[in-house]
């Protein structure tokens, strides 16, 4: 090779590089050092700390404190109340990583799910979480490995879980854990490798060892909640029994003193120590018994026992909803306290699946055979379920809409939904492959004039009505037979009437073109559409539109009306006027095409037919869309019911010349595009516009002959309201 070609190649190869980075793979990548110092006492790096904070006081605190102990049980089920499920584009190393998982329950006796609960559980009361991982080749389906400093390692065997409250790490100055040892109360301790522990955590400081449980800034407002029901219940136990005041005399005549050395309080009071509990005493006008108790002078605590509480609540992320503790709150606000608790819990869950999927399942995965196993097609992932059902009906009926309306694609609709993309073969086990799909295609039938195809014509209202096929052949030769004879004397053929020149063209394109072998249909059977007849009461659109102000003046009256109501109703309503003026499509499009030919070619008329649905969809998307974008803008909040029922009425009777223009046009042009596709399938390169004889100027300015080769759906008639041009065979 010349120094020029070596030159030449190195520039293509840096041109074919440029913006890319550096092939490597991530198991090779070696761990930087951290440059950062972190908070680290004095201790040297051969001495084990014991971590910022007391988390066995938080164990103590849940075991007398009610409120703590019950909101840490609603996390924890809430949690896992829906379950989890691994996910990837490969099903393979889906089943790969639940087959390592089932070989590490029967080696360590402990269910995955078990050990996944005590994770969750530990994070919701410690923000901390730590495995021990036990690696052991013979006890493992994973393959031994060498890590990128050049360190033979066993695989994965099995995952057990340590105290959170037992655990001391050892560290470098920038933070590094060198070892964890695990030290029980009784002086016995345990140390581990750093490579050997995982250590989960939410909410830990920069620099710090652990994360920072839940209750560190909620411990001094229980305590305050607690003394403060202490000296409520001091209260209530000096106040419950009442202090009896009994006067004897009053101040012009006081107590009498007796000769004996009694007096009259004496006498009184040997009688009350010697009154029976269920007995009563009699007292003349001069003596008084009054009941003492606190009589308003104590101090009035509730408001301060509701304040400690809620903040009490608060710290916890819970609601006294949460806690059954609802007298002042609607449903509403029950509804978004809960959902405060949801969401602080959707945060532990995120935190949850970063650290299973990045220290469990991709270090199962590096133990696999898989070639390149932290490719993107072969990752997989632990992900909740929706724990928020409301929400997730919420973001799916949000998709939908979107997916409907041209906003997205299906696959970004199944990744809003939280779902991968469907492949081929689940393709075909969805509802629309299984059952709608074949139904659509038992409705298409070949044959116009058979007895299915008059039953779903008949099922579907339509107004064509098909003679019987040997009729209809016998009466097409006939007719030929009859153009083609000549008048005799004895005989004379029809009179004579004068046409004008469009008549003239259309009989013209009528008579079959013997010299090429070919038989146009009768004319019987193009004369079979009455479109006039089609307008009036066969009108689909309008009915369903039509049905649809009538839902809505309906709830108005009931006072139920919201502008969300009635944007999602008319989706629905999108849906089955779509369907529904659909099927009269098909029968008018399949018409058209069989008046130019006998032959059905099924693909090419779907085909076709699929230009039309989406020319449809979009005519029918678009006017909804207006409907409602009128409706958000007119109606306001503060109108009455009387009110928004008038600009209901002018809205809809507004845009109902919509619904009437889109049936009366897209009816002729589906009979017409199926004359325009017939032609194209028996191979004719021009076509005829035909125009009636009252055309206006504009159906006159097209009038003519089209070419089927350069022309579209929108070359084709219905050109304006009120249209009646014809295509026809040039």
């Amino acid at each position: 090779m010349t120094e020029e070609n070596k030159v030449n190649d190195q520039k293509a190869g840096d041109v074919k590089l440029a913006g890319q980075p550096k092939k490597i793979q991530i198991d090779k990548i070696k761990v930087l050092k951290n440059p950062v110092l972190s908070f680290k006492g004095r201790l040297g790096t051969t001495v084990f700390e014991q971590p910022e904070y007391d988390l066995a006081e938080i164990g103590r605190i849940e075991d007398v404190e009610s409120y703590v102990r019950r909101a840490f049980r609603y996390k924890d089920g809430l949690m896992f109340k829906e379950g989890w499920q691994l996910t990837g584009k490969n099903n393979q190393t889906i089943k790969y990583i639940k087959r390592r998982f089932q070989q590490m329950d029967a080696a360590t006796g402990i269910a995955h799910e078990l050990l996944f609960r005590g994770i969750g559980s530990d994070l919701v009361r410690f923000s901390n979480s730590f495995l021990v991982r036990v690696r052991n080749e013979k006890a493992s389906g994973g393959k031994v490995r060498t890590l990128p400093n050049g360190k033979r390692v066993e695989p994965t065997a099995g995952y057990f879980a340590v105290p959170p409250t037992t655990i001391e790490i050892m560290r470098d100055d920038s933070g590094k854990v060198l070892r964890y040892r695990q030290r029980l109360p009784y002086g016995e301790y345990k140390e581990f490798p750093a490579d050997s522990v995982l250590h989960f955590y939410i909410d830990r400081k920069k620099g710090f060892m652990i994360g920072t449980p839940i209750l560190i800034p909620v411990k001094d407002d229980i305590r305050a909640l607690r003394r403060i029901e202490e000296n409520i219940e001091l209260l209530l136990y000096q106040h419950l029994f009442p202090l009896y005041h009994y006067r004897v005399g009053t101040e012009d005549q006081p107590a009498r003193e007796y000769s004996d050395g009694y007096n009259e309080i004496d006498i009184v009071k040997a009688e009350i120590e010697l009154m029976p509990s269920e007995g009563a005493i009699v007292t003349p006008e001069r003596h008084e018994i009054k009941a003492i108790g606190a009589q308003g002078r104590a101090i009035q605590a509730e408001g301060y026992l509701k304040h400690f509480k809620q903040r009490v609540f608060a710290g916890l992320g819970t609601s006294g909803v949460d806690f059954g503790d609802g007298e002042t709150t609607n449903r509403s606000t029950a509804e978004t306290m809960s959902r405060n608790m949801i969401d602080d819990v959707k945060s532990i869950q995120r935190e949850f699946e970063i650290f299973i999927n990045e220290y469990i399942i991709k270090e199962l995965l590096l133990e696999s055979t898989f070639s390149d196993p932290l490719d993107d097609k072969n990752i997989v992932k632990l992900v909740f379920n929706e724990i928020d059902l409301d929400a997730q009906i919420k973001i799916e009926n949000h998709a939908n809409n979107l997916f409907t309306g041209y906003g997205i694609t299906h696959t970004e609709y199944r990744n809003m939904l939280g779902r991968e993309p469907l492949t081929k073969k689940e393709e075909e086990d969805i509802y629309w492959t299984k059952y709608e799909q074949p139904k659509l295609l038992i409705q298409a039938v070949d044959e116009p004039w058979s007895e299915a195809a008059k039953a779903v014509a008949k099922s579907e209202n339509t107004i064509i009505e098909e003679p019987d096929r040997k009729e209809a052949e016998a009466k097409e030769l006939s007719l030929a037979k009859t153009k083609q004879a000549p008048a005799s004397k004895d005989k004379p053929g029809p009179a004579k009437t004068k046409k004008t020149s469009g008549q003239r063209a259309s009989t013209a394109a009528d008579k079959p073109s013997n010299q090429h072998g070919e038989k146009l249909s009768p004319e019987k059977r193009k004369s079979s559409i009455t479109f006039s007849d089609m307008v009036g009461k066969n009108n689909r659109i309008t009915s369903i539109y039509d049905d649809l102000l009538n839902d809505t003046l309906l709830l108005i009256k009931n006072g139920g009306f919201s502008v969300h109501w009635l944007s999602a109703l008319s989706i629905a309503t999108k849906n089955l006027m779509k369907n529904k003026f659909l099927s009269t499509l098909r029968v008018l499009f399949r018409k058209g095409y069989r008046d130019v030919t006998v032959d059905f070619n099924y693909n090419l008329v779907e085909n076709a037919f699929r230009e039309l649905e989406n020319r449809v969809d979009n005519i029918i998307h678009r006017m909804f869309m207006k409907l409602v974008q009128r409706v958000k803008t007119e109606v306001n909040d503060h109108d009455s019911s009387v009110e928004i029922k008038e600009k209901i009425i002018n809205i809809f009777d507004g845009l109902r010349f919509r619904s009437r223009f889109i049936y009366n046009s897209e009816i002729r042009r589906a009979y017409n595009y199926g004359v325009f596709v017939g032609l194209k399938s028996i191979g004719k390169t021009q076509a005829r516009i035909i125009a009636a004889d009252d055309a206006c100027e504009e159906c006159q300015s097209k009038e003519g002959a089209i070419s089927l080769e350069h022309a579209s759906i929108d070359d084709v008639p219905y050109f304006h309201p009120n249209c009646n041009c014809r295509l026809v065979s040039e």
